[in-house]
């Protein structure tokens, strides 16, 4: 869509259409910043763009705070009325993308949530681990005392060992484990960030 049907349908100014888009080049398509000289030609992510940002100024929104806004995500999709002349198939596909990002959004919010979970129950056994590590230790210390005194007591005391020897093996395991699954949420929250391109 060209900037003065835009701007007719915003009911603005055409040159406030290209003062935005210049001003926040980074969310528009190449067509609609006209970078080979032509004339620009608004894609229905741009019609969401601009909206956001005339629905922000029209409450005197700063700048900078649309910038951020913008950089978040946020995007208003309830386009005015005008919009509705637009091809059917253009309006569908907007609001579809933008279920499409909803439905995405609240995946990955219950993820976060799930593997938060899981996270908590890998620390709770891990600080059981070590309870049990240490009990089995001051059970060691009571029974070095009787070692030379009773030969069964030395395989107690052996088997204690294996026991405490199992769980170190154990724990480090789940170390790593956590350590790994830290690693993960950390590329998985940087993933979902949205970057500048978008």
């Amino acid at each position: 869509m060209k900037t003065g049907a835009v701007a007719k349908r915003f009911n603005v100014d055409p040159n406030t259409i290209t003062a935005w888009t210049d001003r926040f080049a980074e969310f528009f398509t190449p067509e609609a910043k006209a970078q080979d000289n032509t004339q620009r030609d608004y894609q229905d992510e741009d019609i969401v763009v601009l909206n956001t940002i005339r629905t922000a100024r029209v409450t005197n929104t700063p700048w900078d705070d649309i910038r951020a806004m913008l950089n978040s995500g946020q995007r208003d999709g309830k386009l005015p009325p005008e919009f509705t002349n637009m091809d059917g198939t253009q309006v569908a596909a907007v609001y579809l993308d933008m279920r499409e990002m909803v439905v995405r959004l609240n995946y990955a919010q219950a993820e976060i949530k799930r593997l938060s979970e899981a996270d908590a129950a890998k620390q709770e056994l891990l600080t059981v681990q070590q309870k049990r590590i240490e009990e089995l230790l001051k059970e060691v210390g009571k029974v070095e005392s009787l070692r030379e005194a009773d030969a069964t007591k030395q395989k107690h005391i052996e088997e204690l060992l294996r026991e405490i020897s199992n769980l170190q093996r154990e724990m480090g395991k789940l170390e790593g484990k956590l350590e790994h699954y830290q690693q993960d949420e950390q590329r998985r929250e940087a993933k979902e960030k949205p970057s500048d391109a978008e």
